[in-house]
C-alpha cells in the first residue's frame, strides 16, 4: 500500500532553506571565533628570565588582510597580552605616524627687475618669454592642517630665460617663472617631514644658502588659501594685464636653531620638552644637540666622527613613551661597508635623563623598535629575523612562519643579554604560495600578501 504523498509547500521549502542557512552561519561563526585565537600574537621564550620585561611598554598591531582581522598586542610591566578583532582591518593610530610636508618650488623674478623683464617680453601665442638678471627661489609649504606659508630660500644671479603663460580659466597671465635653474636645488630643498613640537611645526633646511642658514625653522604663522590670495598684490606681466605676484611671501617661517659650524643639518625629532637636532660639521663629525623651547642647546652628544652628508642616513624609530625617542644612524664603514648604531634618548623637565648609544654588529638585524625601561638602565629591542617556512599541500599551499621578529632585553651597564623571545602573530602565511618578506614593523606602507605588522607611532605632542 502506497503511502499518501504529502504535498510540498512554499512554507516548508523556505523553512528548510532557512534551517540550512542558519546552520551554515552558525558553523561559520564558530569557525571565526575558534580561528581568532590562532591569529593572536605570542612570545616564544628562548633564553633568560621573562621578569626582565618588567618596566617596558610596547604596543603593536597586525593587520590580517585575508582574514579581515586586526591583532593588537601589548607589553606592560612584564605582562604580554594579545587580542584579535574580527571583521575589521582598521589600524588604530595610523594618523599619528608622520606629518608629511608637501611643497612647491617656484623660481621667479626679483621684484626690482619686473619693469625691465616686462619691457623685454616677446609674445608667442599663449606664452610670453623674456630674460631676468636675477631669480628668487620662493618655496610654498602646504601644511597638514590645510594652511600654507611661502618664503624665499635662495637667489640665482645669472641671466636666465623666464616665461609667463596665459591662463584661459582666470583669463590672465601667470607670473614670470623659470625652470631647471640649478642642479643643487634638490640638496637645498627643505626636508619633507614636519615635526610637530610645542604647538608649532618645525622643518629642516639641510644646507645654507645666500638667504637662509642651515638649521631648524619654526612656522610662526600660516594662512588658508583664501587668506593667502587676499594678501598677494596684483602685478603687471608683459605689456598689460595683472596677476597675483609669485614673488610675495606670506605667513612667517623663523629660524629656531642653527648649530655653529654646521654644513649639513639632517633633521630633528621631539624628545619631550626638548628637540633633538642631528647635524654635521666640516670635519665630518656627526653630533646630536638637545635644544629647549627657547632655542638654547642644553646637551650635545657625538654620534660619529667620520660621517659624510652624501651617505648619511638617520631613521627615527616609532615613539611610544612620552619624552623618549630612538633613531638608527647609518654611516659608511671600511671597504665600502656600512656601520649602524642605535641611539635612544629620554628627557624630562628640560634635561637629559637617560641616553643609550649602541653600535650594531654587521650580522645583527636592524631593530624596528627600541625603548628603555623605567629606570633607563635596560634596553628593549625588536629585530627583524629570517623566516622559517614549513609547507603542506591540502588543495592549496600553506606556510607557517617561525618567529620573524625577535624581542631582546639587554643590560646597558655590562651589555649582557637578559632575555630573548620570538614574536609571532598568528598564521602569517595564510593562502600564500611562496616565501617573501612580510614588511617592516615601522612602515605603514609596506604590505605584502595578507599581513601588515607595525608599531603605531604615538605622539605626545598637542594637536595642532
Amino acid at each position: 500500500m502506497n503511502k499518501p504523498r504529502i504535498p510540498r509547500t512554499p512554507a516548508r521549502s523556505l523553512a528548510a532553506v532557512a534551517a540550512v542557512t542558519l546552520g551554515l552561519l552558525a558553523g561559520w561563526a564558530v569557525f571565526r571565533v575558534a580561528g581568532r585565537g590562532a591569529l593572536d600574537a605570542r612570545l616564544q621564550n628562548r633564553q633568560g628570565d621573562p621578569a626582565a620585561l618588567q618596566g617596558f611598554t610596547l604596543l603593536g598591531q597586525v593587520q590580517h588582510l585575508n582574514a579581515d582581522a586586526v591583532t593588537t598586542f601589548t607589553l606592560e610591566d612584564g605582562e604580554f597580552c594579545s587580542e584579535t578583532r574580527l571583521d575589521t582591518n582598521t589600524l588604530a593610530g595610523a594618523t599619528n605616524w608622520d606629518y608629511q610636508l608637501y611643497s612647491g618650488t617656484n623660481w621667479t623674478i626679483d621684484p626690482a627687475d619686473r619693469a625691465a623683464v616686462n619691457a623685454a617680453a616677446v609674445p608667442d601665442g599663449d606664452t610670453l618669454t623674456s630674460t631676468a638678471p636675477r631669480l628668487v627661489w620662493m618655496e610654498t609649504l602646504f601644511l597638514p592642517d590645510g594652511t600654507e606659508v611661502r618664503f624665499p630660500i635662495a637667489t640665482w644671479s645669472e641671466e636666465t630665460p623666464v616665461v609667463a603663460y596665459w591662463d584661459p580659466v582666470d583669463e590672465e597671465w601667470t607670473d614670470w617663472c623659470a625652470f631647471d635653474v640649478t642642479d643643487t636645488e634638490a640638496e637645498l630643498r627643505p626636508d619633507q617631514n614636519l615635526t610637530p613640537w610645542q604647538g608649532r611645526y618645525c622643518l629642516t633646511l639641510p644646507r645654507s644658502t645666500d638667504l637662509q642658514a642651515a638649521g631648524i625653522y619654526r612656522v610662526e604663522e600660516s594662512l588658508t588659501e583664501a587668506e593667502a590670495q587676499a594678501r598677494m598684490s596684483a602685478v603687471p606681466v608683459g605689456a598689460g594685464g595683472a596677476t597675483a605676484a609669485e614673488t610675495a611671501p606670506y605667513g612667517r617661517v623663523q629660524l629656531f636653531y642653527t648649530p655653529e659650524n654646521a654644513v649639513f643639518v639632517s633633521g630633528c625629532l621631539p624628545v619631550g620638552d626638548l628637540l633633538a637636532v642631528t647635524w654635521l660639521d666640516k670635519a665630518g663629525t656627526l653630533s646630536l644637540d638637545l635644544v629647549n623651547g627657547a632655542g638654547q642647546r642644553v646637551d650635545r652628544r657625538t654620534l660619529t666622527d667620520q660621517a659624510a652628508a652624501e651617505t648619511l642616513r638617520i631613521t627615527p624609530l616609532p615613539r611610544q613613551r612620552p619624552g623618549e625617542a630612538g633613531l638608527l644612524v647609518r654611516n659608511p664603514g671600511p671597504q665600502g661597508g656600512e656601520e649602524w648604531q642605535l641611539v635612544v634618548i629620554r628627557a624630562e623637565n628640560g634635561r637629559l635623563t637617560a641616553y643609550c648609544q649602541c653600535p650594531l654588529a654587521a650580522q645583527d638585524a636592524l631593530p624596528v623598535f627600541a625603548a628603555l625601561d623605567d629606570t633607563g638602565t635596560r634596553l628593549l629591542q625588536v629585530d627583524r629575523k629570517a623566516e622559517v617556512w614549513d609547507w603542506e599541500v591540502r588543495g592549496y599551499h600553506r606556510g607557517t612562519l617561525d618567529s620573524a621578529y625577535e624581542l631582546r632585553v639587554q643590560d646597558l651597564d655590562d651589555g649582557a643579554v637578559l632575555f630573548t623571545a620570538g614574536l609571532t602573530a598568528g598564521d602569517w602565511a595564510w593562502g600564500t604560495h611562496q616565501s617573501a618578506s612580510l614588511g617592516r614593523l615601522d612602515a605603514l606602507s609596506m604590505m605584502q600578501f595578507n599581513t601588515q605588522v607595525w608599531f603605531p607611532h604615538l605622539t605626545d605632542e598637542p594637536t595642532l
